[in-house]
């Protein structure tokens, strides 16, 4: 579809004191906005609003991805000029992986499959430019819109509040043991636990966002997506669920973690822990192995390869260990096809996938939702998705962080514990929280 791009000054969507994050935010919580989006795509960030319609299965997804042409080569410029925006629920997994319905309590009332299309777009582009995306006839509209839009503020510090426990730390050693049990009876290799952050929110979406990622500055996946009226995704995920171009397709799994320490010399050594320790080597190979043999179900024999492999990589609040691992899919492979093969990602699962899955579920006590999912983007010329990891669902005054980790043969419970919060670091800064 033919799209006219115009500038749009830089100045009337930045917000100077955050570091040049995009004033998207501010933008989306206009009420003449229905269901408004903003998300960070290849280092672009990109506001929308309005989706001229909704995608509620992978089927429809499926269709809609094939009709606008997902694998073929992208074009230069803003990589959105009409698309689908929004996520893929956990609850997915289930039938993808031959599991029963999951009767778990919900965080929030989230859809399976949950995508708007959108027919126009406010993007900033990695040097900081402003542009209007949109057809020839609705660009003076949003340039006009844009100009008149207030400047929108962040409150420096959040109020003081608590947090609530999902799982409660007696309990999560209990369920770490648990796993530990399987692993030695040889049911598991690996399992991915989790709990749920809650606190009280009654506040904006948009101003969530904001906070947490004024607390994770960079987050390669920054998401917030307005679903309906009560319900909001705010995201700050570090990691690549399935990324395209053309027929190549990467993934980049995350797996181990040490806390960041103001004292350069002391986090230093976190670092070097974290390079030297067999345990998170251990964690972070399975899962590499898994997403290999994932992408392999849906790319050309041989063609998938592992690059970067076990490299550290820096975040404001936690070191990580990162690989990428890419492939080049079969021509007969359609979107459904490529989701079926690596939903969810083996990071928040653990191996053998569909046995940690199910597991895992005995052990939660609600389902995890729109976190541990995916969220982004479906395109012409391209899919960007991210694992939902470092996510909060915001719904009727509370606002729920999902976070967790690994556990191996030679975990540790109390360092399992540890590490679940020490991911959590960046939604107590946002929310003014205090860790339980």
């Amino acid at each position: 579809m033919p799209a006219r791009i115009g500038a749009v000054a830089p100045e009337r969507i930045l917000v100077t004191h955050l570091d040049h994050t995009p004033d998207l935010l501010g933008l989306s919580g206009d009420p003449r906005l229905t269901r408004p989006a903003v998300v960070s795509v290849r280092g672009w960030q990109l506001l929308v609003a309005d989706p001229v319609a909704r995608l509620r299965s992978l089927a429809a997804l499926d269709s809609y991805a094939a009709a606008v042409g997902w694998r073929d080569e992208p074009t230069d410029g803003p990589p959105f000029r009409t698309g689908a925006v929004g996520c893929l629920n956990d609850d997915l997994s289930a039938g993808l992986l031959g599991l029963p319905p999951d009767a778990r309590p919900a965080v929030a009332p989230v859809g399976q499959v949950d995508f708007g299309v959108y027919e126009w777009a406010i993007a900033i582009d990695p040097d900081g430019r402003g542009w209007v995306v949109a057809e020839r006839d609705q660009t003076a509209a949003l340039r006009s819109w844009i100009a008149s839009a207030p400047r929108a503020g962040i409150p420096s510090r959040p109020p003081p509040r608590n947090a609530r426990l999902g799982l409660a730390r007696r309990d999560h050693g209990s369920a770490v043991a648990r796993i530990l049990e399987w692993i030695a009876a040889g049911d598991l290799y690996q399992a991915n636990l989790t709990l749920q952050v809650a606190v009280s929110w009654t506040a904006s979406a948009q101003l969530l966002a904001a906070r947490l990622w004024q607390a994770t500055p960079g987050a390669s996946h920054a998401a917030m997506m307005v679903l309906d009226r009560r319900t909001a995704v705010v995201s700050a995920s570090p990691e690549t669920f399935l990324r395209t171009h053309g027929d190549l397709v990467v993934t980049r799994p995350v797996k181990g973690t040490r806390r960041r320490e103001e004292d350069p010399v002391l986090d230093e050594r976190r670092a070097d822990e974290l390079r030297g320790s067999d345990k998170d080597h251990a964690e972070h190979v399975m899962i590499v192995d898994l997403e290999r043999n994932d992408l392999g179900r849906a790319c050309e024999p041989g063609s998938v390869r592992v690059a970067d492999y076990a490299a550290l990589e820096a975040h404001p609040t936690v070191w990580h260990l990162t690989s990428t691992v890419r492939g080049r899919m079969r021509n007969d492979v359609g979107l459904a096809a490529l989701v079926a093969a690596t939903f969810p990602s083996g990071s928040v699962t653990g191996t053998p996938k569909r046995m940690a899955v199910a597991r895992t579920a005995l052990l939660e006590p609600v389902r995890r939702g729109v976190y541990c999912g995916a969220m982004g983007v479906v395109a012409p010329g391209m899919v960007d998705l991210s694992v939902a990891i470092r996510t909060a669902v915001v719904h009727q005054g509370m606002a729920s962080y999902g976070t967790g980790g690994g556990i191996v043969a030679d975990s540790d419970p109390d360092q399992e514990f540890a590490e679940a919060m020490d991911k959590a670091a960046a939604f107590y800064t946002a929310t003014g929280a205090s860790p339980p």
